[in-house]
């Protein structure tokens, strides 16, 4: 059977089909994520969201392109969003490091506690320095970018983010 007619039957639930296109795929899908994630673990997981996200849209699947096509878009996409996950994850953790108190080890992984305190630390800032120091600190924008979205000059986002980065320091050593 060709993949389309694979598809078509995944469409009608018919797990025999999907199996086939995963063991067909699964190998040139799990190459792709590699090289995209650089980790073995991440494109093991990835590779399962993708088929995951084939077995649910299975019936969005048009016929004006090829599977293989439509399979592929779907992979580039999964890895794209998880490097925009890792990404955002590691700047996280470097911004924890920051303000993470101090006499633990650089080399310490940072456990869901100490993201929930950072979390609900930067929560008790006052608005606009909460906005400022995600905006400047997380999201990585520039200042003159986080003057425009706040409708502040950039020496006032300059002021919020460092009042905020004194204020997150103070507290995270309580």
């Amino acid at each position: 059977m060709n993949n389309e007619t694979l598809i078509g039957l995944v469409a009608k639930g018919d797990e025999r089909a999907f199996n086939e296109l995963y063991h067909k795929f699964k190998d040139d899908i799990y190459k792709l994520s590699f090289y995209y994630l650089q980790n073995k673990e991440d494109a093991e997981d990835v590779l399962q969201e993708i088929f995951v996200t084939v077995y649910k849209r299975a019936s969005t699947f048009k016929s004006n392109s090829s599977f293989s096509t439509w399979l592929y878009r779907i992979a580039v996409n999964k890895c794209l969003d998880k490097l925009k996950y890792l990404k955002a994850r590691k700047r996280l953790a470097l911004f924890t490091h920051f303000f993470h108190p101090a006499g633990t080890s650089d080399n310490a992984p940072y456990s869901d506690e100490d993201l929930n305190l950072l979390h609900n630390t930067i929560d008790k800032l006052l608005p606009q320095q909460k906005t400022a120091l995600i905006l400047t600190q997380i999201q990585e924008l520039s200042i003159n970018e986080t003057a425009a979205i706040m409708n502040l000059s950039s020496k006032a986002v300059e002021s919020l983010t460092q009042r905020a980065k004194a204020n997150l320091r103070k507290k995270m050593k309580k």
